[in-house]
């Protein structure tokens, strides 16, 4: 027997109820796939499936109507969101269409509806909007990973399962976490495989363990978006940053918002422009922005969705998440991500032509008249912002690009 499976209905996913439906249709599917070569020994199994495979040739069971189909569904858990004031009669519709159709619940078990619910380690809070993990279960959570992150045994199956399941349950929720889940769903794949894993796979999922662990740990806050707020596109307004940085000058950012152009510009030392390389300076410009604008104008970016732009395909890969790789842009990529949970933001990174990012493309060369002259046609009120000389440093950078080199 094949066993065919869907990785996970992800929590709060709404299109969950369509992916059960196609679940179901394909477990059909799989049953009646090799009815015809070889049908099953017992009668009465062989005649269910001759009428189960003339009613899916005839159409009467497809993919969008299971109505005649012989299968049973079973619902776990299940929640509904409603707006104030329905909530008591959705409710009352929903449990009487159960009744209705036969479908058995337990009614101890079902809740009046409420504004507030701890469910799987995570705290809805729908008047506030938002969603945090419950301080108890983070903290449990936090323990178990830096036991993992600093075990020298091997990982076992166990541990793979139960820490990756609860990883991955929190990416989900937290999108800023999500680019952390390459080696874990690596690993949970392998697993199924061949029961064990290589010692290359263990070193990935234990880094990807221990960025969610950083991560997790930098946050003064544990609130994160639950309902992100829209914004326009670029052309039309949107909030958004450019940043650049070449290796002759220095580097420069922009943070655009409606009336306003917050900048920062500053020029590499000859010792940063020897240790890294343009990717990593374009890398490191981009982090140090998403570290300092948030904390420098708030208010432009809690519970925002932002477009970064960067000129660098390197980089820019690397931030969409499609890299775990270690090293001073997996390093900077981190920061950004952290910057996220801690300031309640959720960032999209784009690449930009050099030719479209004039204005963060003429701070990073040191052009400040030309910036001013053509920020000046934009209407936008030129604000410079500082950074001291600890924010400026790249000695972290520095040490994780030698440590990396090392190793």
């Amino acid at each position: 027997m094949q066993l065919f499976h869907d990785f996970r209905l992800q929590f709060g996913d709404a299109s969950a109820a369509h992916r059960a439906h196609r679940v179901c249709y394909m477990t059909i599917w799989i049953v009646l796939r090799d009815t015809a070569t070889r049908p099953a020994k017992n009668p009465e199994v062989r005649a269910w499936q001759k009428l189960q495979l003339e009613l899916l040739e005839s159409g009467v069971i497809s993919e969008t109507n299971l109505a005649y189909a012989d299968l049973e569904g079973f619902i776990d858990d299940f929640m509904g969101l409603a707006l104030a004031g329905e909530d008591w009669e959705l409710l009352a519709s929903l449990l009487g269409l159960m009744d209705l159709m036969g479908i058995k619940y337990s009614k101890k078990k079902t809740e009046a509806p409420h504004y507030k619910k701890v469910m799987l380690g995570f705290v809805l809070d729908m008047k506030r909007r938002i969603a945090y993990l419950e301080p108890e279960w983070r903290r449990r959570f936090i323990a178990e990973l830096q036991i993992e992150v600093n075990s020298t045994e091997p990982v076992t199956l166990n541990n793979i399962q139960r820490l990756g399941g609860k990883s991955i349950r929190v990416c989900c929720i937290f999108p800023p976490l999500r680019a952390y889940c390459n080696g874990i769903f690596a690993c949970l794949r392998a697993i199924k495989r061949k029961r064990s894993l290589s010692h290359a796979q263990q070193s990935l999922f234990r880094h990807d363990l221990g960025l969610i662990l950083t991560t997790l740990g930098a946050a003064p806050s544990v609130h994160l978006l639950f309902e992100a707020v829209k914004v326009a596109s670029i052309a039309d307004g949107a909030l958004h940053v450019d940043t650049d940085a070449s290796k002759k000058w220095g580097m420069g950012a922009v943070l655009f918002t409606k009336d306003k152009a917050y900048y920062l510009y500053d020029e590499w030392t000859d010792e940063e422009r020897a240790i890294f390389d343009i990717a990593e300076l374009e890398a490191i410009a981009y982090d140090q922005a998403f570290k300092f604008f948030p904390a420098a104008v708030p208010a432009h970016f809690a519970r925002k969705r932002m477009v970064g732009r960067i000129d660098s395909e390197v980089a820019r890969f690397a931030f969409q998440g499609n890299s775990t790789s270690k090293g001073v842009i997996n390093y900077c990529l981190a920061g950004v991500l952290r910057s996220q949970v801690r300031h309640h933001f959720h960032l999209f990174t784009v690449r930009v032509a050099t030719t479209d990012n004039i204005f963060a493309d003429d701070l990073s060369r040191g052009n400040l008249q030309g910036f001013l002259e053509a920020l000046s046609h934009s209407g936008k009120q030129p604000i410079r912002l500082r950074l001291t000389a600890d924010q400026r440093s790249t000695a972290a950078y520095a040490a994780v690009k030698a440590a990396f080199k090392a190793a």
